[in-house]
């Protein structure tokens, strides 16, 4: 039998939500042949296997093949539990009807006419193959919006651990150029949450990076995001007071941030976590280790 590489992934975003999956297959000569597709209402472990059977059903003959996925429950099910669950009529072992049955059969089916070997890869960790089915699962997602990273522009990253409230805080920022990425980072001795350091954070590119650059900046949550696309101009007008009338909380740092912001080209954009380029790969950890 002829030999293929496959690596899948899927999700959904909320879970259960819009979700798409993805799969990439490799033959032995490199060739690589992507594959995708969406739903509007389904979960992470259906996209899962979504992918899984779709990259197999499209192979048209037989193959020995070296599977990827990124899901337990996938290789789990389909190496382990499956067998037990035929048994006892699609139940579990408590009883209950197994979840995803359709799916399921589908995938038993379909993996009858190859010899497979299932290999479990850890999900955003700089995996290659990994990083780009979870970008096509991405994109195939009904209603997702495709970012990508800028030529043009200066590309950040925001990363913050903050263990507890009103202890100490880890900061750090990933300044990308196209080329090459350069990272900053601090420690803050108290802060009060993770919001309060994201803001800390932001600020802390205007002061690092060329006061002519054009930023194109990724938050990691939607508080920095929201705020500087949607709430801030309204903060304005009722002189930094919520819509309820209550003074806007940690209004000097937004301000801090208007003011760095307002004589420059800033794209804001909210990054998926679930789906961080792999450039922003490890910044995590160069944040979490300035509390030590």
């Amino acid at each position: 039998m002829p030999h293929i590489t496959i690596y899948t992934d899927g999700g959904a975003n909320p879970n259960p939500g819009p979700g798409g999956w993805g799969a990439i297959l490799i033959d032995d000569s490199g060739h690589e042949k992507e594959l995708s597709g969406g739903e509007e209402d389904t979960t992470n472990n259906r996209m899962e296997l979504t992918a899984v059977i779709e990259a197999l059903d499209s192979l048209r003959k037989p193959h020995d093949i070296d599977l990827h996925v990124d899901s337990q429950y996938v290789k789990n099910g389909i190496t382990s539990w499956i067998h037990g669950w035929a048994k006892k009529s699609w139940k579990t072992s408590t009883g209950s009807p197994v979840k995803n049955q359709d799916l399921w059969q589908r995938l038993h089916e379909a993996t009858q006419r190859h010899k497979i070997k299932w290999h479990w890869v850890r999900g955003h960790a700089g995996d290659e193959f990994n990083e780009r089915v979870d970008q096509l699962a991405t994109e195939a997602r009904p209603g997702a919006e495709k970012v990508e990273l800028s030529d043009d522009k200066l590309v950040v990253f925001i990363r913050v651990a903050v263990p507890q409230s009103n202890g100490p805080g880890g900061w750090a920022i990933r300044v990308w150029d196209g080329e090459t990425a350069a990272d900053y980072s601090g420690k803050v001795p108290k802060i009060s949450s993770s919001n309060a350091l994201e803001l800390i954070t932001a600020f802390q590119i205007f002061k690092t990076v060329p006061k002519d650059a054009e930023l194109q900046i990724f938050c990691p949550g939607d508080y920095v995001y929201k705020g500087m696309t949607q709430w801030i101009d309204g903060w304005k007008r009722r002189g930094w007071k919520t819509a309820s009338g209550s003074p806007v909380k940690h209004a000097d740092s937004w301000r801090s941030i208007d003011d760095a912001a307002s004589n420059r080209r800033v794209q804001w954009v909210l990054e998926d976590r679930d789906q961080s380029p792999a450039v922003a790969d490890g910044l995590d950890q160069v944040a979490r280790d300035r509390l030590s």
